[in-house]
């Protein structure tokens, strides 16, 4: 049976550093990774995604970071995926790994993650 993963929600305080976001996707999987700020798109892109630069932390404060991957089953040995994002330049790394498994060969499952700066 197919385990669909929950949504995250995190709170991660910033300062004035600089805020980079990354998102892997994991088990040999592929995916689109679409990033939105306040519910702007900033970026689409097919695979992960490294060291996006989201601004500073006193620019982002208040805001919402929303972070929706949908993985494709590519690799037939496993019907895994994960999913695993970091947001670094916080005064403490703030991140989550995200896991779900698909039915069959080829499924997709959407993956979503919101991080509110404070």
């Amino acid at each position: 049976m197919a385990t669909y993963p929950p949504d995250i929600t995190q709170t991660c305080p910033v300062d004035d550093e600089p805020v980079r976001l990354t998102v892997t996707i994991g088990d040999g999987q592929l995916g689109v990774v679409s990033v939105y700020l306040d519910g702007i798109l900033l970026t689409r892109v097919a695979g992960g995604l490294g060291q996006l630069l989201l601004g500073r932390g006193a620019a982002l404060r208040g805001r919402q970071l929303h972070v929706r991957t949908l993985v494709n089953d590519v690799l037939s040995v496993t019907n895994r995926m994960s999913v695993s994002y970091l947001i670094s330049g916080c005064p403490s790394p703030c991140g989550q790994t995200h896991d779900g498994q698909v039915d069959n060969e080829g499924d997709q499952l959407t993956f979503r993650a919101y991080f509110d700066f404070v």
